[in-house]
C-alpha cells in the first residue's frame, strides 16, 4: 500500500473523528476527495479500503462510504432469552425488523439431520430483514417444525418470535447449540443488505430446543460484518 494511501487515510481518520461529532455520516465522493488532496480516485481507494478495514468506514451499494456507527454489542449466550428488539434498544438502537417471506416447504437430507426429523416433514422457511437505526445490518433465514406450529404463517413475525410461540403455542426454549463462522454474503443477501457485492460477513447457525428436547427452530443469521461485536459474559 503507498505512502501517499497511508498518509491520506490519516488525514481522513481526523476529519471522521470531527465529521462523527458534527453528526456527518456521509463521506464526500471518491471523486471529490482525489480532487481535494490531488491525487487519483485509485489512490483514495486504498486509503478507504484501509479505513474500511478498521471499522471506521463502511460502503453501501451505489450509496457511496458512510462513517460506521457503534457497533452492537452481541452475547450469544442470552439470544433467545432477550429478544433482538430489547437488547437493540438497550444499547440506545432503534430496532426494526421485515418480513420478508414465508412459505411452507418441506425437509431435504441436510434440514431432516439438523433438525433430527424426517426427510419430507414440513417446515415453515421465514426470511426477515433486521436494521439498527434504519440500517439493514441481519438477514434472516429459520426453519421452524410446521408439526408442531401450525399456522404461523396466520400471525404477524415482525415482533419476536420467540415471545409468539411462548404465548400462542406454549413452546419455550430450553436448549440452544451455537456456531459462529465467517462466510461471503451470496449476492442476493448483500442486496438486500445494501453491501457490496463478496464481502465478508458473521454467520450464525443456530438449533433451538423446546422444554421436550425437540429440535423446533434451525436458524441462519448472516451480520454485516462492521455492525456488531461479540461479547461474551464469563461467570466461573
Amino acid at each position: 500500500m503507498g505512502t501517499l494511501a497511508n498518509a491520506i487515510k490519516e488525514t481522513l481518520t481526523e476529519n471522521i473523528m470531527r465529521w462523527r461529532g458534527e453528526g456527518e455520516m456521509k463521506l464526500p465522493s471518491e471523486r471529490y476527495l482525489s480532487e481535494q488532496h490531488s491525487t487519483t480516485r485509485v489512490t483514495i481507494r486504498e486509503a478507504l479500503k484501509l479505513l474500511e478495514t478498521e471499522g471506521l468506514i463502511y460502503r453501501e451499494n451505489r450509496r457511496g462510504w458512510f462513517i460506521s456507527p457503534p457497533k452492537l454489542r452481541y452475547d450469544p449466550s442470552v439470544h433467545g432469552r432477550v429478544s433482538f428488539v430489547d437488547y437493540a434498544r438497550q444499547q440506545g438502537f432503534q430496532p426494526s425488523t421485515q418480513l420478508l417471506s414465508i412459505k411452507l416447504t418441506v425437509a431435504d437430507r441436510y434440514i431432516a439431520s439438523e433438525m433430527q426429523i424426517a426427510v419430507g416433514k414440513p417446515v415453515y422457511q421465514v426470511n426477515r430483514l433486521r436494521s439498527l437505526n434504519g440500517r439493514p445490518v441481519l438477514y434472516e433465514q429459520m426453519l421452524l417444525r410446521a408439526d408442531l406450529l401450525p399456522n404461523l404463517d396466520r400471525f404477524d413475525l415482525e415482533g419476536s418470535l420467540h415471545a409468539l410461540l411462548r404465548s400462542e403455542y406454549g413452546m419455550t426454549v430450553q436448549k440452544a447449540d451455537f456456531e459462529i463462522s465467517v462466510s461471503i454474503l451470496p449476492n442476493d443477501v448483500a442486496q438486500a443488505l445494501s453491501a457490496p457485492m463478496g464481502v465478508s460477513s458473521l454467520k450464525f447457525q443456530r438449533k433451538y430446543r423446546n422444554q421436550h428436547g425437540e429440535i423446533f427452530e434451525f436458524d441462519h443469521e448472516l451480520w454485516r460484518h462492521d455492525a456488531i461485536s461479540i461479547n461474551f459474559d464469563i461467570n466461573n
